[in-house]
């Protein structure tokens, strides 16, 4: 029995004893033929979504980057204004801008008291302070964020540095 014969048993249809020109080998090229017509469309199916996230994703970014120097005055005029009421309206439109954010999956990057991750933070300065643990984040000067996993902008940031005894490092 021939491979084209057996493939016929198996699908259920009787075998061919035709010649080669026969419709049954046509009808089985053009089942081949629609498989394969599937498969690619199943494939560009996924590539267009994955191309339509990405977009979407790049657009959130590019917006949102275009926000932070607003958001970081908004931030600076908060610790610069003393009159209660007004205090409290930034605060509300803070609150406001926050979470619109997070509705977008934007977040702050988290940066004073932690430990620096060169991944999410950017260093402008060091201060040396012995009593502190050696690449502790001390001041963010610019607040970073990030959605998801991809940092927009990186957090400015002071970081300590342990100065090490010049005398400890010498053998006697």
């Amino acid at each position: 029995m021939s491979k084209k014969e057996n493939q016929n048993v198996k699908q259920g249809k009787e075998a061919c004893s035709c010649d080669a020109n026969c419709s049954c080998n046509k009808e089985s090229e053009y089942l081949e033929m629609a498989q394969r017509i599937q498969a690619e469309f199943d494939n560009y199916r996924k590539r267009s979504s994955d191309i339509v996230k990405t977009a979407r994703l790049d657009g959130i970014i590019e917006a949102v980057t275009r926000f932070l120097p607003t958001i970081d005055s908004i931030e600076k005029a908060k610790e610069m204004i003393q009159d209660p009421k007004t205090l409290e309206g930034i605060e509300m439109i803070s609150k406001e801008i926050t979470n619109s954010l997070k509705a977008l999956n934007i977040e702050k990057i988290e940066a004073l008291g932690e430990k620096f991750n060169p991944n999410m933070h950017n260093v402008i300065a060091v201060k040396t302070d012995n009593s502190l643990e050696d690449g502790l984040i001390l001041e963010v000067y610019q607040a970073g964020y990030k959605i998801m996993d991809k940092v927009i902008r990186y957090s400015q940031v002071v970081i300590n540095k342990v100065q090490k005894n010049i005398e400890e490092g010498k053998e006697n």
